[in-house]
């Protein structure tokens, strides 16, 4: 059985592995501390592009929002903090949303938008924001992870591995198809999964219930610490799937 306790103690430590090697020390109504400097500008920068096969963005605090287009074009809308007004340069580099200063200050980035090509993979974290992706057909692998906020996947088809955390957030998935292997974990949060169609699934939360809504789905497993399980209109060909208070049920 797993610790379900230990959850949400492993949840926090994942909300300060997102910030990478730099040290996001707080943040303020109009900045943002990034070792030891202080960044009091932002500013939002677009950018476009082709010809990657993943988009890759770490962000210190913001919400990521994803949308899946036809044809091979990336557009980006990026809000950056910096230390003196221009001082901050935006590029993709492979994939990657990478930011260079021209007289070496700290950066950070904040809230992005974009459009992307519908089969490309993603790996995404936030600090402190919500990440919502919709749309994504055929990617190999889809990574969404958030410190503080709630994940949302909609509009998914032929994906082949989809890892989601968040610290403190809900989690919702569906609709979606034609789905592999789903790993979908909340420190705090519910977990809700509708209209999915997922080869194997596991859904796990420290405190908050789970609940399967007209899926169709092969092995599921995970469970929950504090919360109800639930299974509403759902086949499945195995389950081990458990609640430590509140019990599982299913119709």
């Amino acid at each position: 059985m797993r610790n379900w306790i230990a959850l949400p103690l492993l949840a926090l430590l994942a909300m300060g592995a997102t910030a990478g090697s730099k040290s996001f020390e707080d943040w303020g109504k109009d900045h943002i501390r990034v070792d030891g400097e202080r960044l009091e500008y932002r500013r939002t920068v677009e950018l476009s592009g082709g010809g990657q096969d993943l988009l890759e963005i770490e962000s210190a605090m913001g919400d990521l929002e994803i949308h899946a287009v036809s044809g091979d074009e990336f557009r980006l809308r990026v809000e950056i903090y910096e230390y003196e007004p221009g001082d901050v340069e935006v590029e993709l580099h492979r994939g990657r949303l990478v930011l260079h200063s021209r007289d070496d200050h700290a950066t950070a980035v904040g809230s992005v938008w974009a459009e992307v090509p519908e089969g490309v993979d993603l790996e995404l974290t936030t600090g402190y924001g919500d990440i919502d992706i919709e749309g994504m057909k055929g990617s190999r692998n889809i990574v969404a992870e958030t410190g503080l906020g709630d994940v949302t996947l909609e509009g998914l088809d032929d994906v082949e591995e989809i890892e989601v955390a968040t610290g403190k957030g809900d989690i919702r998935m569906g609709p979606a198809k034609g789905i592999e292997m789903a790993e979908l974990a909340t420190g705090m949060g519910g977990i809700k999964v509708l209209e999915a169609q997922i080869e194997e699934i596991d859904t796990a939360t420290g405190m908050g219930g789970i609940r399967f809504l007209d899926c169709e789905l092969g092995t599921v497993s995970g469970g929950t610490g504090m919360g109800k399980v639930r299974f509403k209109r759902t086949e499945y060909r195995r389950s081990d799937i458990s609640s430590g208070f509140g019990g599982v049920s299913g119709d």
